[in-house]
């Protein structure tokens, strides 16, 4: 775990000074080149009230008192300002680099004062002129200066608490983000003289809200705490790990090496995340998603630095298959790109080039169609077919997203009602909603009315919204929504669930089937499924639990329907048996199956 302030070197705090007698004998090294100086040092500590209960040892010379601290510890040091092998104020600077801890009392032959206030710039406590005092003057000097000693010791305790308060995350013991700024500022500084790289690495926690909301504070709190000593366990000692922010955390990489070697790191970084699965025997499931930004590649500012690298972790975060994005010119003009992207779109819309298609998802128990989920696409004049992927994102801050989906929905009732009439028993319907459709309660009435008007009754209408989304802002208007859409008769599907997503993250939601992502299937299935058979064996557990069904999207090979059926899956869906087609395409389909 990261440092806190009380493993700081300093003492514990006592109003009390500490008191030498039978149970705390004071213990003092003379540090004295001449045997007769040290003995009448000695003979003066015997003869003082205190003197019963006074260890007194002798050294000659600096490199004797350094090989002693190294194994013992003293109350006092009497330190000759005349030795061997050091003269002057400077003796005081020696002993006290190598342990800051022992007060230093000077002993000096110069009554003029000169060499005596010297050694007490140095950091000496006290100083003393051989031969002017005796006895009880001598042991009540040498206990001055170690109550002078101790409160000045407490004192910078106090201040490096203070200042690690101030400069550090209380929960993680983590530097926060302005003592990173600062460290990230010095990184440049000298990379810009050595001729470095410096990487940054922005990292965002997903799952983390679910966790904290489920499970309470404490557990959330721990599990912060465990990503935080992943992290710092991945790291050398030139590099910061930071806490900036609530579930955000950052690392600067300094020296930093080549690009392909950092993003390896920062998987390490986002895998290490992935990897804590059970917190306070509390099991969780949580991802990262991990920008990075270079100097002098992409940023030659810390400010750039870090919005660059939170740019990239945006886009690790929109993208289904990675968890780590460098910065790049893409990222960089995406802002643009997608201003105009969403003029163009809003013309396609009004010029009716977008359009629906079905992926079906088949019920293998019973060789049908058990439903058609609802796919985008862009048809441009020239016939070119523009994916989701490439065309969403411009949707997100704008009227599109709620118009295409009100769209969507219109085309695929419209076809549904063409299917019937045809004499083709048609399947359920699923359109895919955000959580910003999701929670517009007038949205979903016009949804609804739409879909009716256009004949598609309420019963045979699926919603799906994203797993990854829902999972991570768990909130009752979410809740309020879905519960009005399921007494409306409309099913509610959790899509791109990851398989390893814990029961407890699902157990509030209602919800009528969860479709498995794609990423845990292996590509070829022949041999098996690469030790997942027991996670899915638990998630067809939660699926039978919530009395709804699991439905393996990416199927796309015969060992994989193979293994899947094998394994006891009943609903797949992929191009193992038929890609997204449009609607006349998928009524062959539907004959064929009939």
């Amino acid at each position: 775990m990261p440092r806190g302030p009380e493993d700081h070197d300093g003492y514990a705090s006592s109003l009390e000074p500490t008191a030498f007698g039978a149970d705390r004998r004071l213990r003092v090294l003379v540090v004295e080149d001449s045997v007769l100086d040290a003995q009448l040092v000695e003979a003066n500590l015997a003869d003082s009230q205190l003197g019963p209960y006074i260890d007194v040892q002798h050294v000659k010379s600096l490199a004797d008192a350094e090989k002693l601290l190294a194994g013992e510890t003293f109350d006092c040091i009497l330190l000759d300002l005349g030795l061997p092998d050091g003269v002057g104020p400077q003796n005081v600077n020696y002993l006290r680099e190598r342990n800051r801890k022992i007060p230093i009392v000077v002993m000096t032959g110069d009554d003029r004062d000169e060499s005596g206030l010297r050694a007490i710039h140095y950091g000496a406590q006290e100083y003393l002129i051989k031969g002017q005092v005796e006895g009880d003057a001598l042991t009540r000097i040498i206990r001055h200066a170690t109550e002078r000693n101790r409160l000045v010791m407490e004192l910078e305790a106090l201040r490096e608490r203070e200042y690690f308060l101030a400069t550090h995350d209380p929960l993680t013991n983590l530097p926060n983000r302005q003592l990173f700024r600062d460290r990230a500022e010095l990184a440049l500084a000298q990379a810009r003289r050595h001729d470095q790289k410096v990487a940054l690495c922005f990292i965002d926690l997903d799952g983390f809200k679910p966790v904290n909301d489920i499970y309470g504070h404490a557990v959330g709190d721990e599990l912060l705490r465990r990503v935080a000593n992943e992290l710092a366990h991945e790291v050398r000692q030139t590099d910061t790990v930071a806490r900036i922010g609530g579930d955000e955390f950052a690392i600067l990489l300094m020296p930093a090496g080549g690009r392909s070697e950092i993003e390896n790191l920062a998987q390490r970084f986002a895998q290490r995340i992935s990897d804590i699965q059970r917190v306070l025997d509390h099991d969780v499931h949580i991802a990262a998603s991990v920008g990075v930004a270079l100097y002098p590649e992409h940023s030659h500012t810390v400010d750039e630095l870090l919005q660059h690298a939170d740019m990239a972790m945006y886009c690790a975060k929109g993208a289904r298959d990675k968890s780590v994005c460098t910065y790049d010119e893409k990222i960089a003009e995406a802002p643009a790109s997608h201003a105009r992207l969403a003029v163009e779109l809003g013309k396609a819309l009004n010029s009716d080039q977008l359009l629906p298609f079905y992926q079906p998802w088949w019920d293998i128990d019973e060789d049908r169609m058990a439903g058609v989920e609802v796919l985008a696409r862009w048809q441009t004049p020239n016939g070119e077919l523009i994916y989701p992927d490439d065309f969403l994102p411009a949707t997100d801050n704008s009227s599109h997203l709620l118009e295409l989906g009100k769209r969507m929905l219109t085309q695929a009732a419209q076809q549904w009602v063409r299917w019937r009439e045809q004499n083709i028993v048609p399947p359920r319907v699923e359109v895919n909603l955000s959580l910003r459709e999701l929670r517009e309660q007038s949205y979903l009435e016009a949804l609804l009315e739409a879909s009716e008007r256009a004949g598609l009754p309420a019963s045979q209408l699926q919603i799906q919204i994203s797993g990854r989304d829902l999972l991570r802002n768990r909130d009752t208007v979410t809740g309020n929504r879905i519960g009005y859409l399921r007494a409306q008769g409309v099913r509610i599907g959790l899509g791109n669930v990851d398989i390893n997503t814990p029961a407890a993250l699902l157990a509030p939601w209602q919800i009528d089937s969860i479709r498995l992502s794609r990423s845990w299937l292996p590509h070829d299935a022949a041999k098996g499924l690469n030790g997942q058979g027991r996670v899915l064996e638990r998630m067809q557990e939660v699926a039978r639990g919530k009395q709804c069904d699991l439905i393996v999207n990416g199927v796309e090979t015969d060992s994989h329907y193979r293994t899947l059926r094998e394994a006891g899956c009943r609903y797949l869906q992929g191009f193992w048996r038929a890609p997204a087609s449009d609607g006349t395409a998928l009524a062959r389909l539907l004959r064929q199956a009939r």
